[in-house]
């Protein structure tokens, strides 16, 4: 999902269940700014069942442009191959966000 300016927006209480190689649960191509982006309550479950290689993405934000503020209070659950963590490959996003959101436990980015 790609947002331009002004954006607000709130991907909240999913359930996600995918088997897919090379997949990425949630994508954000591009956020252009002043926007926010409220991302709480998400259970990502991820495992390909081909390889333990960890080429998965759980919530990933590739680009921002101008100020794009993150927000979570609730916990998003993200496990990759029965595993939790944080950081890549649990959640990505440019170093220039704003705010945090809780990926298993921890205020991410």
């Amino acid at each position: 999902m790609t947002l331009g300016a002004n954006s607000t927006v709130s991907v909240s209480d999913n359930e996600i269940d995918m088997t897919g190689d090379l997949s990425t649960a949630i994508l954000f191509p591009l956020v252009q700014g002043i926007s926010t982006l409220t991302i709480e309550g998400n259970t990502i479950t991820m495992d390909d069942g081909a390889d333990l290689v960890i080429d998965e993405r759980g919530i990933h934000v590739q680009a921002i442009t101008g100020s794009v503020t993150l927000f979570g209070n609730v916990d998003n659950i993200v496990q990759i191959y029965g595993f939790t963590g944080t950081g890549i490959p649990y959640f990505e996003a440019p170093n220039t966000i704003l705010g945090t959101t809780l990926i298993n436990g921890t205020p991410q980015p």
